[in-house]
Protein backbone atom coordinates (compact mmCIF):
# COMPACT_ATOMS: atom_id res chain seq x y z
CA UNK A 1 0.00 0.00 0.00
CA UNK A 2 1.26 3.25 -0.77
CA UNK A 3 1.33 6.58 1.33
CA UNK A 4 -0.78 8.17 -1.26
CA UNK A 5 -3.53 4.94 -0.55
CA UNK A 6 -2.75 5.64 2.85
CA UNK A 7 -3.12 9.19 3.17
CA UNK A 8 -7.15 8.60 0.93
CA UNK A 9 -8.20 5.89 3.30
CA UNK A 10 -7.18 8.81 6.13
CA UNK A 11 -8.97 11.58 4.66
CA UNK A 12 -11.90 8.85 4.04
CA UNK A 13 -12.19 8.41 7.46
CA UNK A 14 -12.01 12.08 8.90
CA UNK A 15 -14.80 12.99 6.27
CA UNK A 16 -16.80 9.80 7.43
CA UNK A 17 -16.20 11.01 11.09
CA UNK A 18 -16.94 14.65 10.46
CA UNK A 19 -20.26 13.97 8.43
CA UNK A 20 -21.58 11.86 11.42
CA UNK A 21 -20.67 14.44 14.15
CA UNK A 22 -22.45 16.84 11.64
CA UNK A 23 -25.30 14.80 11.80
CA UNK A 24 -25.74 14.48 15.51
CA UNK A 25 -25.75 18.04 16.33
CA UNK A 26 -27.95 19.13 13.63
CA UNK A 27 -30.98 16.93 15.13
CA UNK A 28 -29.65 18.19 18.93
CA UNK A 29 -31.91 21.15 20.06
CA UNK A 30 -30.50 22.80 22.67
CA UNK A 31 -32.91 23.34 25.92
CA UNK A 32 -32.42 27.29 25.37
CA UNK A 33 -33.89 27.54 22.36
CA UNK A 34 -37.26 26.74 23.52
CA UNK A 35 -39.50 29.07 25.10
CA UNK A 36 -40.70 28.90 28.42
CA UNK A 37 -43.78 28.76 27.08
CA UNK A 38 -43.13 26.08 24.65
CA UNK A 39 -41.26 23.87 27.27
CA UNK A 40 -44.38 23.92 29.78
CA UNK A 41 -46.34 23.04 26.63
CA UNK A 42 -43.96 19.56 25.98
CA UNK A 43 -44.46 19.07 29.65
CA UNK A 44 -48.09 18.91 29.82
CA UNK A 45 -48.14 16.82 26.74
CA UNK A 46 -45.55 14.49 28.71
CA UNK A 47 -47.99 14.17 31.64
CA UNK A 48 -51.31 13.62 29.72
CA UNK A 49 -50.00 10.76 28.08
CA UNK A 50 -48.64 9.64 30.97
CA UNK A 51 -52.33 9.67 32.90
CA UNK A 52 -53.79 8.17 29.44
CA UNK A 53 -51.75 4.78 30.04
CA UNK A 54 -51.46 4.80 33.83
CA UNK A 55 -55.52 4.10 34.92
CA UNK A 56 -53.70 3.30 38.48
CA UNK A 57 -53.35 6.68 39.46
CA UNK A 58 -55.88 8.41 42.15
CA UNK A 59 -56.60 11.95 42.34
CA UNK A 60 -59.44 12.36 44.11
CA UNK A 61 -58.54 16.22 43.95
CA UNK A 62 -57.15 19.13 46.71
CA UNK A 63 -59.59 18.66 50.00
CA UNK A 64 -58.33 20.21 52.65
CA UNK A 65 -58.22 18.46 56.15
CA UNK A 66 -61.14 20.16 57.98
CA UNK A 67 -63.34 19.88 54.82
CA UNK A 68 -62.18 15.75 54.67
CA UNK A 69 -63.55 16.12 58.66
CA UNK A 70 -66.80 17.42 57.38
CA UNK A 71 -67.17 15.02 54.18
CA UNK A 72 -66.48 12.06 56.21
CA UNK A 73 -67.28 12.54 59.76
CA UNK A 74 -64.64 12.71 63.14
CA UNK A 75 -65.70 9.38 64.07
CA UNK A 76 -64.98 7.48 60.73
CA UNK A 77 -61.53 8.90 60.93
CA UNK A 78 -57.86 7.48 61.61
CA UNK A 79 -56.05 10.38 62.69
CA UNK A 80 -52.35 9.91 62.34
CA UNK A 81 -49.51 12.79 63.09
CA UNK A 82 -45.51 13.02 62.34
CA UNK A 83 -43.43 16.07 63.66
CA UNK A 84 -40.01 17.18 63.79
CA UNK A 85 -37.95 20.00 64.20
CA UNK A 86 -34.25 20.48 63.75
CA UNK A 87 -31.46 23.22 63.55
CA UNK A 88 -29.02 23.88 60.42
CA UNK A 89 -26.60 25.69 62.27
CA UNK A 90 -24.47 25.91 59.23
CA UNK A 91 -27.11 28.32 57.99
CA UNK A 92 -28.71 29.26 61.09
CA UNK A 93 -31.85 27.92 59.90
CA UNK A 94 -34.81 26.01 62.01
CA UNK A 95 -36.74 23.72 60.04
CA UNK A 96 -40.24 22.42 61.09
CA UNK A 97 -41.42 19.34 58.94
CA UNK A 98 -45.13 17.91 59.70
CA UNK A 99 -47.05 15.04 58.16
CA UNK A 100 -50.69 14.68 58.87
CA UNK A 101 -52.53 11.17 57.17
CA UNK A 102 -56.50 10.79 57.39
CA UNK A 103 -57.89 7.50 56.45
CA UNK A 104 -61.15 6.92 56.43
CA UNK A 105 -61.88 2.83 55.85
CA UNK A 106 -64.09 2.29 52.68
CA UNK A 107 -63.64 -1.43 52.60
CA UNK A 108 -61.45 -4.49 54.26
CA UNK A 109 -59.19 -3.64 51.39
CA UNK A 110 -59.21 0.37 50.42
CA UNK A 111 -59.19 3.29 52.27
CA UNK A 112 -59.51 6.86 51.71
CA UNK A 113 -56.57 9.11 52.39
CA UNK A 114 -55.79 12.59 52.78
CA UNK A 115 -51.88 13.05 53.40
CA UNK A 116 -51.19 17.14 54.19
CA UNK A 117 -47.93 17.88 54.75
CA UNK A 118 -45.50 20.72 55.58
CA UNK A 119 -41.86 21.99 55.35
CA UNK A 120 -40.74 25.40 57.47
CA UNK A 121 -39.65 27.03 56.20
CA UNK A 122 -40.40 26.10 52.54
CA UNK A 123 -43.61 27.42 52.19
CA UNK A 124 -45.52 24.77 50.18
CA UNK A 125 -48.22 23.14 52.09
CA UNK A 126 -48.68 19.50 49.91
CA UNK A 127 -52.54 17.53 50.14
CA UNK A 128 -52.66 14.34 48.36
CA UNK A 129 -56.33 12.98 48.29
CA UNK A 130 -56.46 9.70 46.80
CA UNK A 131 -57.36 6.12 47.62
CA UNK A 132 -55.33 3.43 48.34
CA UNK A 133 -55.75 -0.47 48.08
CA UNK A 134 -54.47 -3.86 49.73
CA UNK A 135 -51.75 -5.38 47.95
CA UNK A 136 -49.70 -8.23 50.01
CA UNK A 137 -51.00 -6.57 53.54
CA UNK A 138 -49.32 -3.71 52.74
CA UNK A 139 -51.98 -0.39 51.17
CA UNK A 140 -50.57 0.98 48.47
CA UNK A 141 -51.62 4.06 46.25
CA UNK A 142 -50.57 6.39 43.14
CA UNK A 143 -52.10 10.08 43.07
CA UNK A 144 -50.90 13.06 41.57
CA UNK A 145 -49.64 16.61 43.30
CA UNK A 146 -50.20 20.22 42.68
CA UNK A 147 -47.21 20.41 40.74
CA UNK A 148 -47.49 17.49 38.61
CA UNK A 149 -45.46 15.25 40.43
CA UNK A 150 -46.80 11.16 40.56
CA UNK A 151 -46.28 10.33 43.85
CA UNK A 152 -46.44 6.47 44.99
CA UNK A 153 -47.18 5.29 48.42
CA UNK A 154 -47.38 2.64 50.79
CA UNK A 155 -48.62 2.14 54.64
CA UNK A 156 -49.16 -0.87 57.18
CA UNK A 157 -50.48 -0.94 60.32
CA UNK A 158 -48.42 -1.58 63.29
CA UNK A 159 -50.54 -1.31 66.96
CA UNK A 160 -51.30 2.14 66.90
CA UNK A 161 -48.58 3.43 64.69
CA UNK A 162 -48.80 3.80 60.75
CA UNK A 163 -45.50 3.49 59.00
CA UNK A 164 -45.78 5.53 55.70
CA UNK A 165 -43.41 5.67 52.75
CA UNK A 166 -43.99 7.80 49.73
CA UNK A 167 -41.77 9.11 46.72
CA UNK A 168 -42.17 10.66 43.80
CA UNK A 169 -42.45 7.77 40.53
CA UNK A 170 -41.90 10.68 37.48
CA UNK A 171 -42.10 14.68 37.65
CA UNK A 172 -42.68 16.13 34.44
CA UNK A 173 -41.79 20.05 35.55
CA UNK A 174 -38.31 21.63 36.97
CA UNK A 175 -40.69 23.01 39.80
CA UNK A 176 -42.43 19.49 40.82
CA UNK A 177 -38.92 18.29 40.69
CA UNK A 178 -37.53 20.85 43.12
CA UNK A 179 -40.45 20.20 45.32
CA UNK A 180 -40.24 16.43 45.36
CA UNK A 181 -36.56 16.04 46.42
CA UNK A 182 -38.00 17.96 49.51
CA UNK A 183 -41.26 16.09 50.53
CA UNK A 184 -41.04 12.41 48.69
CA UNK A 185 -37.28 10.93 49.08
CA UNK A 186 -38.51 7.71 49.56
CA UNK A 187 -38.22 7.45 53.41
CA UNK A 188 -40.10 5.88 55.78
CA UNK A 189 -41.97 7.48 58.58
CA UNK A 190 -43.42 6.10 61.70
CA UNK A 191 -46.96 7.87 62.26
CA UNK A 192 -48.21 7.81 65.78
CA UNK A 193 -51.96 7.77 66.04
CA UNK A 194 -53.26 11.26 67.64
CA UNK A 195 -56.56 12.59 68.34
CA UNK A 196 -58.41 14.84 65.78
Amino acid sequence: MTIKNILYIILVIILVLFSCKKETVKNVVPEEILSDEELYKIEQEELENYLLNNDDLINLGIIFPHKFVEKYGEENILYYHYYREWDDEVVGINYKYSRKLLLVKKSENEYYVLLEQYLIPFAEVIVLHTIARIDNDIFVFKTQDGWDNVIVGEFYFYGNIVVLKTDCEKSFNFTGRNFAGRHYSGDIYIIERGVL
